[in-house]
């Protein structure tokens, strides 16, 4: 519950969401060097590639556990709740196949998570298990919603015990809401 109203808290309006690339930019260039005890490891602007493709930015803690924030507008200036919806099956669906690839998976599962209204421009959550050759667990979680205007997806994957990486998450997320509201 405290993960939901801390996104909440982060997010505009879902329903349907006004994009825009100069708030990403924004957003990108006032990154902080650390969240939730974090490194800022990578920092790249995807727009040079693919205009709508937006900024990426990484943040590793002992390799394994990795933060990647995608700032976006995809090059559309709005977003129905069909789309957001759309947008965070794909992502949880592509990191599930690309976790699973090559493994012995065991046990696994995905779930999401979305209020009954967009409070604020919560969107949802979806978190993945995984456990793969009897004893490795992988925990990633994803969060789409909106921040001042640009779409804002958080991919945080951690290896472990799913206590510790759900600790990690609200840490990382408390300080990107922090950063965000600054």
């Amino acid at each position: 519950m405290r993960l939901f109203l801390a996104i909440a808290a982060l997010l505009a309006s879902a329903a349907m969401a006004h994009a825009n690339i100069n708030s990403c930019q924004s957003l990108f260039k006032s990154a902080p060097d650390r969240l939730g005890g974090h490194a800022l490891t990578k920092r790249e602007n995807l727009e040079k590639l693919e205009s709508g493709a937006g900024y990426l930015l990484q943040y590793t803690r002992h390799k394994a556990q990795r933060a990647s924030i995608f700032l976006y507008d995809r090059g559309r200036s709005t977003f129905s709740t069909d789309d957001l919806a759309t947008e965070l099956s794909v992502s949880a669906s592509q990191i599930y196949q690309l976790r699973a690839q090559g493994r012995n998976v065991t046990d696994g599962d995905v779930f999401f998570d979305r209020p009954k209204q967009a409070t604020k421009g919560l969107f949802g959550l979806a978190f993945i298990y995984m456990e793969y050759d009897g004893r490795t667990q992988q925990n990633d979680y994803i969060t789409l919603g909106v921040a001042d205007g640009c779409l804002v997806k958080l991919i945080y994957s951690s290896p472990g015990a799913r206590v510790w990486s759900n600790r990690r998450f609200d840490r990382l997320l408390d300080d990107l809401l922090r950063s965000i509201a600054q």
